[in-house]
């Protein structure tokens, strides 16, 4: 997978795909536009955020005001299912305190075309557009707007990971490793030219929520360097057309989990996935039982000897080929994977 360490140029110009000097111009690829100049030299950039309740919405807001390099003018909210992703989360306390800052919230993805919704994004004589976890494709209409670009913040290595849940996949996938990507809009789905990568390793106790917010604080540090730097001083690389596995909201099949697999890799997943997706299903291959796992509580070495599974109350002992899974039960009922 290519590595993208940086946005910064040490030279004074930046090169487009194309191998032509855009010092002083505006670089273009395909329907990518981002001005090399800003023609307002405006300092703190307007921006307007593109994002919804989530806790990666609401941990990169919350950092992004703490870094004080850009004026946010406007919050375009989506409110659909997915904004309870992150239960608990909260706005932050500094919105109250933002003068002139207009809240849009949007329904339906039909609306992002209105003639009344763009005129008032057209108003706002916005700077820097900014999506952070925004469930729909914003179109070249909006994406052409600011004076200077249209950016992403994917929580992932792109083009690794392109799609809604990467965080998802990155826990099923047992990846070690994850990262964030900033990279232009254009009119894919995660494929715009890269700006700036940062990879991160992923804790053995991490969450999907925890992980969550710890990406978005390090895509708002990679938001607030590009926003306070110099435009000619920004490179873009092109993604490659190819490679990179997808991160689709997962089906009912890949919310099970098996006893064929290792027990540290089960713990993790289960752990990781559960504050978001709530009860685990496990399948017993020795006797095809199906469990819902709320919670693996510890790894007991043991291999051989013991049951496939042992239940006590609402807690279950299951064993796997490397170790024997302690683990807490949901005991009301919840509808699993097979009942879809």
């Amino acid at each position: 997978m290519p590595s993208y360490p940086g946005v910064f140029n040490s030279g004074v110009a930046s090169v487009s795909p194309a191998g032509r000097d855009t010092h002083g111009a505006t670089f273009r690829r395909s329907d990518v536009t981002m001005a090399i100049e800003d023609p307002n030299g405006r300092d703190p950039k307007r921006v307007v955020l593109f994002g919804m309740e989530c806790a990666f919405t609401t941990s990169f807001l919350e950092s992004l005001l703490a870094s004080q390099v850009a004026t946010i003018v406007a919050m375009v909210m989506a409110r659909t299912e997915a904004e309870a992703r992150a239960p608990g989360s909260s706005w932050p306390s500094q919105l109250g305190t933002l003068d002139n800052l207009t809240i849009i919230e949007l329904s339906r993805r039909r609306e992002l075309t209105s003639r009344g919704f763009l005129c008032q994004l057209a108003a706002l004589e916005v700077d820097v557009i900014v999506v952070a976890c925004f469930p729909w494709r914003l179109p070249s209409a909006i994406r052409t707007l600011p004076s200077i670009a249209s950016v992403n913040v994917h929580p992932s290595l792109l083009p690794d990971g392109r799609g809604p849940e990467p965080i998802f996949w990155a826990f099923r996938r047992d990846l070690v490793t994850t990262g964030v990507t900033l990279h232009a809009l254009d009119d894919g789905l995660d494929t715009g030219p890269i700006i700036d990568q940062r990879s991160v390793a992923i804790p053995n106790e991490a969450t999907m929520v925890t992980l969550e917010r710890s990406l978005a604080r390090i895509g708002a540090d990679m938001v607030s360097n590009f926003l306070s730097s110099p435009m000619h001083m920004v490179t873009m690389l092109p993604q490659p057309t190819e490679g990179g596995v997808p991160a689709p909201f997962p089906g009912a099949e890949d919310l099970i989990v098996t006893t064929s697999w290792h027990a540290s890799t089960a713990a993790r997943f289960i752990n990781g996935v559960s504050p978001i997706y709530g009860s685990i299903e496990v399948l017993v291959l020795a006797n095809g039982h199906r469990l819902a796992v709320a919670e693996v509580l510890e790894i007991e070495n043991c291999t051989s000897g013991a049951t496939a599974v042992r239940l006590q109350g609402d807690e279950a002992w299951i064993q796997f080929p490397d170790g024997l899974l302690h683990c807490r039960l949901r005991l009301v009922h919840q509808r699993m994977a097979f009942e879809f």
